[in-house]
């Protein structure tokens, strides 16, 4: 009954294989089809599974962790933001 309390739902998911796959990888191992595949998916997904008011949006978003930045990013291969210079970081470089 608590959940039916709240307006919003989010999920949010972490590709457990895939990060076993990179670490994998960052120590040179080899790596199986499968877990090559693997480093295909999204890091981490974010769910709406539940929006209360007005006919909102639910759905799914791929995200991608920047280690260094401490972002999620919607792609892979783009520049974080940075906040204190107020511009991408790949402009700010």
């Amino acid at each position: 009954s608590i959940t039916d309390l709240a307006d919003n739902l989010f999920i949010i998911w972490r590709n457990k294989r895939r990060e076993r796959a990179l670490q994998k990888l960052e120590a040179s191992q080899i790596l199986t089809e499968k877990e090559q595949e693997y480093l295909k998916e999204p890091a981490s997904i974010l769910c709406l599974e539940k929006q209360r008011n007005g006919e909102g949006w639910e759905g799914k978003i791929s995200l991608y962790l920047d280690k260094q930045a401490h972002q999620f990013l919607a792609e892979e291969n783009t520049s974080p933001y940075n906040y204190i210079a107020n511009m991408p970081n790949s402009d700010y470089d």
